[in-house]
């Protein structure tokens, strides 16, 4: 077997294999360009260049540089040096292996430039497809078959190593399988390992203690002449994803560099090891910018003033948390408890804790295992009982203030009504979601209790409920509103009731209302009656949100009536869109009007802009798809009103 360390390349080499431009097959790299093609091509050079000199790179570039792409190339580089080379690749999920595949499958079909392409070759296929194995065992008997080349598995694979009835000595354990698995491994590979080992999101391991994944982690991934992979290939966005330490702690697992480094020296870790680069948009004067330049960051002031229920809160929370730290005899203060507090106070709205299945320990410490969140959930529930809603957050509630609306149905500039945040933290989704959520659906609730004419007694009491389906079929008994409705909606229209409950604490519990549950007393109300019969074909009211029978403003004629059993049944929408598509069958009745659909009474009251807009489609020829597309958007936007919906996209980074 080939041992040697590869030799170095030029990004000029690399592009004479590689075409990182597909929109242009003619492509090759020019030292001077900034382009994202270059820099990939650059990237891919320094990281073979780096597994040459040092046996481990950290590729850091920011997120949508195409850390996956450069990866990729380099693994093609080296099944090109050494045909038989094994190679794996660890990334946090199954969900992202299958991305791997995806993206390899693209790459070595579109970017490739080889003319007698190995890869796509039937027997290339068997030997150099991605295989995926989820469990280290499945990992290691896959390796021993010795019949293939590109092996993924999961980081989550290192979490479940331990047995339930050896759960008592859990770190031993999963050390001592982490060691049997890397030995298998590596006498099926002759004793020298994997040639190239790629670790997808890197981060997550920043830590080397206090968990099972870094326990098993440890002895698979090998120490010293004893690693389970000649060489590494480490990817993350965020190197220093908590603190100074984490990119020494991260490469430690992979290389020695106990001797050589200071833990907290990032910038030799960097220059020796690493390679980053910023995303850069090109401005107006064909210049290219990071973020730093274009960005206009505005601090905005955030305090507990005018809010003496806050201020309480808070204070109540300071004095509980001392006295958590005399019971530890921490009277001194401790930095973690700190941490912790800062950290949980952002998550106070979040009563109940839920975690992915491929959660670690160390993402369920950093996210919502702080020392102090038991207490933080426990004041939380309390605060809540009292007052029906969560405690205030200075920092959260600015912000929900500045997504906020103050009238939903006013007419509005788009960037009042539509945000995109970026948080640091998975519980901070969580909590923004809820808290905006929660403030639109005191709004909505205040409107309908307006326009009931009901007293403002009956919103304390539906609020306390938490917006409850019952009180809400209480208060509507009040208005003689009939929430029945004859015909049993379609099994299509019906939501699970277990996502429902699921998402319950994030939703919004107003939205709720639209949605029919698949069972229980109160399963459907007169909020989601109407919303289906606005879907249901049988309906005419379904007749309502198709668009115009010519895409601009033509009525329709006829439906459908079919017999059912003993009854005739009549179906509108269904025969409108078969109308469209010059598709209708037998079985038709004449309306004795013609019936306008809300398309065509609305297109004369369009800007003339967008009348143009929609007969420039039309013209085209695939206008009437285009037409669908867009009335399939509003078909379904408007009587389907799901729980979550909302107008801030957060962002975890």
């Amino acid at each position: 077997m080939i041992t040697k360390q590869p030799q170095p390349v030029t990004p000029h080499c690399v592009s004479e294999k590689m075409n990182f431009d597909v929109a242009d097959p003619l492509w090759r790299y020019e030292t001077c360009s900034t382009s994202m093609a270059a820099k990939q091509a650059e990237g891919v050079a320094g990281l073979w260049n780096l597994l040459a000199d040092q046996r481990v790179a950290l590729l850091a570039d920011e997120v949508g540089m195409g850390k996956t792409y450069q990866a990729i190339a380099v693994m093609l580089l080296m099944w090109q040096e050494k045909p038989d080379a094994r190679i794996l690749v660890m990334a946090p999920n199954s969900t992202l292996c299958n991305n791997w595949k995806t993206e390899f499958t693209t790459f070595i079909h579109k970017h490739l430039r080889m003319k007698d392409n190995p890869f796509t070759s039937y027997k290339g296929k068997e030997k150099y497809a991605p295989q995926f194995h989820g469990r280290l065992k499945e990992l290691s008997a896959a390796v021993k078959e010795k019949s293939h080349y590109f092996f993924l598995t999961t980081i989550y694979s290192l979490s479940g190593l331990v047995p339930k009835d050896e759960k008592d000595n859990a770190f031993f354990v999963a050390e001592k399988y982490g060691e049997i698995y890397r030995q298998e491994i590596k006498d099926a590979l002759g004793g020298t390992g994997f040639d190239l080992i790629i670790i997808d999101e890197a981060h997550y391991f920043r830590n080397r203690n206090d968990s099972q994944r870094a326990a098993a982690a440890r002895t698979f991934f090998g120490e010293g002449k004893d690693r389970l992979a000649r060489n590494a290939l480490l990817l993350t966005a965020t190197p220093n994803h908590s603190a100074a330490r984490n990119i020494y702690d991260i490469l430690s697992y992979f290389t020695d560099i106990t001797l050589k480094y200071d833990m907290d020296d990032v910038r030799s870790l960097m220059e020796n090891f690493a390679i980053r680069r910023l995303r850069k948009m090109c401005g107006s004067d064909n210049q290219h910018y990071s973020k730093y330049a274009y960005r206009r960051e505005q601090a905005i002031a955030a305090s507990f003033s005018g809010s003496a229920e806050a201020e309480l809160f808070f204070a109540f929370y300071q004095k509980k948390l001392v006295e958590e730290l005399d019971k530890e005899n921490k009277g001194s203060g401790d930095k973690r408890m700190m941490y912790g507090y800062l950290e949980g106070f952002e998550s106070t709205g979040n009563i109940e804790n839920e975690q992915d299945e491929h959660d670690n320990e160390h993402t369920q410490t950093d996210f919502s295992r702080a020392l102090d969140s038991s207490l933080l959930t426990g004041l939380t529930r309390q605060f809540h009982d009292v007052y029906h809603r969560f405690p205030d957050h200075p920092k959260y509630d600015v912000l929900v203030n500045e997504c906020m609306s103050d009238d939903p149905f006013a007419s509005q500039a788009l960037y009042s009504r539509k945000h995109l945040v970026f948080v640091r933290r998975i519980p901070s989704v969580r909590e923004i979601t809820q808290r905006i959520n929660a403030r639109y659906d005191e709004m909505m609730a205040e409107r309908l209790i307006r326009l009931w004419q009901l007293p403002p007694e009956a919103l304390e009491k539906w609020r306390s409920t938490r917006w409850s389906r019952e009180e809400y079929e209480n208060l509507i008994s009040e208005k003689t509103i009939n929430s029945q409705d004859t015909d049993e909606p379609a099994e299509t229209c019906l939501l699970d009731d277990d996502s429902e409950e699921n998402e319950a604490k994030l939703s919004s519990r107003i939205a709720a209302l639209f949605v029919t549950k698949t069972s229980g007393i109160l399963r459907r109300t007169d909020c989601s009656n109407v919303s289906l019969r606005f879907r249901r074909p049988e309906s005419l009211l379904s007749l309502f949100l198709e668009p115009a029978r010519d895409g601009i403003s033509a009525t329709y004629t006829q439906y459908y009536r079919r017999e059912s059993g003993e009854r005739m049944r009549d179906s509108y929408s269904d025969a409108a869109r078969d109308i469209r598509q010059e598709m209708l069958v037998e079985n038709v009745s004449n309306y004795a009007h013609p019936m306008p659909t809300a398309w065509g009474i609305m297109f004369d009251l369009l800007p003339e802009q967008h009348q143009h807009q929609i007969r420039t489609w039309k013209a085209q020829p695939n206008g009437m798809a285009i037409v669908e597309n867009l009335a399939n958007y509003l078909r379904i936007g408007y009587p389907v009103c799901q729980p979550g919906d909302g107008r801030t996209l957060l962002l975890v980074y």
